[in-house]
C-alpha cells in the first residue's frame, strides 16, 4: 500500500519533496486515508443495496424523513472535548447525539433506515465542502468524507446482521430480554468494527517509513514531531466512546415508540435536543476556561524568562517562539515592532 500511495503522491505533486515537512505528512495521511476508506465504502454500499426493502421505504417515508431532518438538526449542535497530547499540546474532537436518533430508526425499521445515515452524511459533507479553501483542506475533506461514510456503513450493517442472527425483530419491542440482549450486542459489534478499522488505519499509517521521516503533526499551529502513538490511540478510543456510546439511548427511544407511541417518542427527542444545547454551551465554557488557564500559565512563564534574559532583548524572538504557540490558537501568527521588523512568524513563510 505504501508503494501505491507514494506513486500516487508523486503523480499528483511532482514537487512533493520541495513541500514543507508538515504539508508532506498531511498529504501522505490524506491520500492513505482515501485509499484505505474506498474499499469499505464500496462494500458498505453494495451491502446496503441488498438490505433495502422498498416496501418499508414506501410505507414509512414520512417518519424516516423526520428522522433525517432531526438528525441533521442535532448534528448542527456538536459539543467539544479536549485531550492533552503531551506537554503543552492539546488535541480536540467534536461529537453529537445524532447517533441516538439514527439507532432508534435502525431498531424500528431495520437495515433500510441505514439509507438515512447515508443521506445525512452526504448532506453534511456537501455543505462543509465550501469551507475547504485549499488543496490540503480539500484532501482532508475527501479523507474524512470517505472514512466517516464507509467505515460506519459497514459497522452499522454488521451490527444489524448480528442483531438478526441473535433473534432480533423489527420493530424492537423491548419486553423480550433476548431482543434487548440482541440489540446491545448489535451496538457492541457496531462499536468494535469502528474501533478496529480506526486502529487498523493508524497502524498502517504509522508503520510507514515515509511518514516517519516527514511527520510533523500540527497542534494549535505548532508542529510537534514524533507524537506518541499511544496518545493517538487513546484519543481515538475516547472519541469512539463520546461519539457512539449515546447510541444506547436509541434502544430506549425505539422501545418507547413501539410500546407507548409516537408522541412520547417525539417528547424524548425534544429532551435530546435540549441536552445537546446544554452540552454544547458547557463545552464552549470549558474550552474558554482551558484556553484562559493556558494563556495565563504561559504568560507567567514568558514573563519570568524575559526578566531573566539579557537586557538587550537578543533572546526575545526565541522566547516568543517557545511560549506563544502554547498560548494562542492560530493559523498564522506574526509579532512585529512598530518599525516593521518581525520578531516571530509562524509558519515561517
Amino acid at each position: 500500500m505504501e508503494r501505491i500511495i507514494t506513486t500516487l503522491i508523486y503523480r499528483l505533486w511532482p514537487d512533493f519533496d520541495m513541500q514543507p515537512a508538515a504539508d508532506r505528512a498531511r498529504l501522505y495521511m490524506n491520500i492513505s486515508g482515501v485509499l484505505f476508506s474506498l474499499p469499505w465504502l464500496v462494500v458498505g454500499l453494495a451491502w446496503l443495496v441488498i438490505q433495502i426493502d422498498p416496501i418499508v421505504l414506501r410505507s414509512n417515508w414520512a417518519f424516516m424523513l423526520f428522522i433525517l431532518g432531526f438528525s441533521l438538526i442535532i448534528e448542527r449542535l456538536p459539543f467539544y472535548y479536549f485531550i492533552n497530547m503531551g506537554g503543552e499540546h492539546y488535541g480536540s474532537n467534536s461529537s453529537d447525539l445524532c447517533d441516538i436518533v439514527l439507532v432508534s430508526g435502525y431498531f424500528i425499521f431495520g437495515p433500510t433506515t441505514v439509507t438515512i445515515f447515508l443521506i445525512k452524511t452526504l448532506v453534511a459533507y456537501i455543505l462543509s465542502w465550501f469551507g475547504a479553501t485549499s488543496t490540503i483542506h480539500r484532501w482532508i475533506w475527501l479523507r474524512n468524507f470517505l472514512f466517516n461514510l464507509g467505515t460506519p456503513l459497514v459497522a452499522i450493517l454488521a451490527g444489524l446482521a448480528v442483531y438478526g442472527a441473535a433473534g432480533g425483530q423489527y420493530p424492537l419491542t423491548g419486553l423480550n430480554a433476548n431482543q434487548l440482549l440482541a440489540a446491545f450486542l448489535a451496538l457492541v459489534v457496531y462499536w468494535m468494527v469502528i474501533a478496529l478499522l480506526m486502529l487498523l488505519w493508524w497502524f498502517l499509517l504509522y508503520r510507514s517509513r515515509l511518514l516517519e521521516t516527514t511527520a510533523d503533526v500540527e497542534l494549535n499551529g505548532n508542529s510537534q514531531s514524533n507524537l506518541d502513538q499511544v496518545v493517538l490511540y487513546r484519543k481515538s478510543f475516547i472519541f469512539l466512546i463520546a461519539a457512539y456510546i449515546p447510541g444506547v439511548f436509541g434502544i430506549l427511544a425505539a422501545v418507547l415508540y413501539t410500546r407507548i407511541g409516537i408522541w412520547i417518542y417525539l417528547l424524548f427527542f425534544l429532551g435530546v435536543f435540549f441536552v445537546s444545547l446544554l452540552a454544547r454551551r458547557m463545552s464552549f465554557a470549558m474550552m474558554t476556561s482551558q484556553q484562559k488557564t493556558r494563556e495565563l500559565d504561559q504568560l507567567e512563564q514568558l514573563g519570568r524568562e524575559i526578566i531573566a534574559a539579557p537586557a538587550d532583548a537578543s533572546n526575545l524572538p526565541n522566547l516568543l517562539e517557545k511560549y506563544l504557540p502554547g498560548m494562542l490558537s492560530y493559523q498564522q501568527l506574526s509579532v512585529r515592532l512598530f518599525d516593521g521588523h518581525s520578531l516571530l512568524n509562524l509558519p515561517q513563510d
